[in-house]
């Protein structure tokens, strides 16, 4: 089921976000608390095996040669999209072009009494990105159709290689009644995207092939 982690380095302050998140998050949807991984580069693995819908990082992460802000900036090179909210009690990102990395930044002393109000906005962040994934999947999988039959504009094939482009490495996460149940969708998902690619390549080689031959 889609879900919200909290990302800290002191186990008391994860126990005490998960419990206040569970007390405002809807049926179908769970709360993980996870210590930092050891890199960045893990994230976006460890996201599609655990179903996250929306992150939620501390800023100071002790121990590790990153921050919430800098795990946050690699996300984004992957994950455009993806929810990733910062709750702290240290400062965080003074510069503009750091704030918006984040859906929104908090002070723990802001977040906590107000996290009735702030977790179904979460919840509705997490829901926009996971219809817009399916919805990225279904306009790709039409569009490489359109152009496999020679039937595609030039538009389409912007389009499509901006999805595929998207897609990159993301995932696909549900309410399903079960983890296997969400496997079997996600393994579906990932070999409908590759065979929409390969059929946009394989449309672009012949597109190019004939155009060499018309220019002979």
């Amino acid at each position: 089921m889609p879900t919200i982690a909290v990302v800290d380095d002191k186990r008391d302050n994860r126990k005490t976000r998960i419990r206040l998140i569970e007390g405002s998050i809807p049926e179908g949807w769970e709360v993980l608390g996870e210590s930092p991984l050891p890199s960045v580069e893990q994230y976006p693995a460890w996201i599609m095996e655990n179903e996250v819908a929306v992150l939620v990082l501390d800023e100071r992460l002790d121990g590790f040669n990153y921050t919430g802000t800098g795990l946050a900036k690699y996300l984004r090179k992957h994950l455009p999209d993806f929810p990733i909210y910062l709750v702290t009690s240290y400062k965080g990102p003074e510069n503009t072009e750091d704030r918006v990395i984040f859906e929104r930044s908090f002070n723990r002393s802001d977040f906590d009494p107000k996290v009735e109000l702030y977790v179904p906005r979460m919840v509705r962040a997490g829901r926009r990105f996971i219809n817009e994934f399916e919805g990225d999947l279904s306009r790709l999988s039409k569009a490489a159709a359109k152009i496999a039959e020679g039937k595609g504009t030039n538009e389409d094939k912007k389009a499509a290689a901006a999805i595929q482009t998207g897609l990159n490495i993301a995932f696909q996460v549900g309410e399903f009644s079960d983890r296997a149940d969400w496997i079997n969708r996600f393994e579906s998902a990932v070999q409908e995207l590759e065979m929409t690619i390969k059929k946009l390549q394989t449309a672009v080689a012949s597109a190019s092939k004939k155009k060499k031959q018309k220019s002979k």
